[in-house]
């Protein structure tokens, strides 16, 4: 059986990094491929992007050349989203994903309704963002030593997904598995359910313990519950891969 691809689309703020507690445990027979946004970490001196669609396009640019046949996605909130939009391009350049995991995300067509933080003065945003999104992610903007840094990415992050709430959705061909953490305030289980508008193949949705950043209790679950799914989706085998393929690639990438 050959190694699936899985490429990790990361949060608002987030970076490349910010999937260490689940990569351990997806096993042999997933490969992370990982990106990053513009403005963000390893890309920190280029412009952030305002538009969903804008980082799906670039995020394709970024690792199209390296994708195989019977990759998998997995997107967490915003990335879930730039996913999403990520698959639809994908698929015009008759290359698309096998399945989709979107985790701690509601479903495009609810995006709507998570609006008015991108445009607050400075404090209220800091405090709107913590009470919608608590953890640590969220709490790091109250560090004056990295609170100039991080507020500019995450207003346009928000930006970008509060945006995306006023646009037209599609619906892709591709199998979805929706996960949230039991105590999300901000991701309902009709919000998952929702994500069935937006597939024309199964959409699988499920509760885990935690919140809005749950892998870090909830990592290893995470990992197996996706593996399992994509098993019993019946998916043809990936093309065959070996580390010395793989780790060449990511070391000289910095990815």
């Amino acid at each position: 059986m050959g190694v699936r691809q899985v490429v990790f689309f990361p949060f608002a703020g987030g970076s490349s990094q910010s999937f260490h507690d689940i990569v351990p445990w997806l096993g042999d027979e997933l490969e992370p491929v990982f990106l990053d946004y513009p403005g963000h970490y390893f890309r920190q001196d280029e412009p952030l992007l305002s538009a969903v669609p804008e980082i799906a396009r670039d995020a394709w640019n970024q690792v199209s050349r390296q994708l195989r046949p019977g990759y998998a996605m997995l997107g967490m909130s915003l990335g879930a989203l730039v996913a999403f939009e990520f698959s639809a391009l994908a698929g015009r350049h008759h290359l698309p994903p096998a399945a989709l995991v979107a985790i701690s995300a509601a479903a495009p067509g609810r995006a709507a309704s998570r609006t008015g933080l991108a445009h607050l003065p400075e404090d209220e945003f800091v405090r709107a963002l913590r009470a919608r999104y608590p953890g640590e992610p969220s709490a790091v903007v109250t560090d004056p030593l990295v609170r100039d840094f991080v507020l500019p990415i995450l207003r346009a992050d928000i930006g970008a997904f509060e945006d995306y709430g006023t646009c037209e959705h599609g619906v892709i061909d591709v199998p979805i598995l929706a996960i949230a953490g039991v105590h999300d305030g901000s991701v309902s289980y009709s919000d998952l359910l929702a994500w069935s508008a937006h597939s024309t193949e199964p959409v699988a949705v499920k509760r885990v313990a935690g919140g809005h950043f749950f892998l870090g209790e909830s990592g290893a679950q995470v990992a197996g519950d996706m593996r399992e799914w994509l098993d019993g989706l019946g998916l043809p085998s990936a093309k065959p891969s070996s580390a010395a393929e793989f780790w060449p690639r990511v070391e000289g990438s910095g990815r």
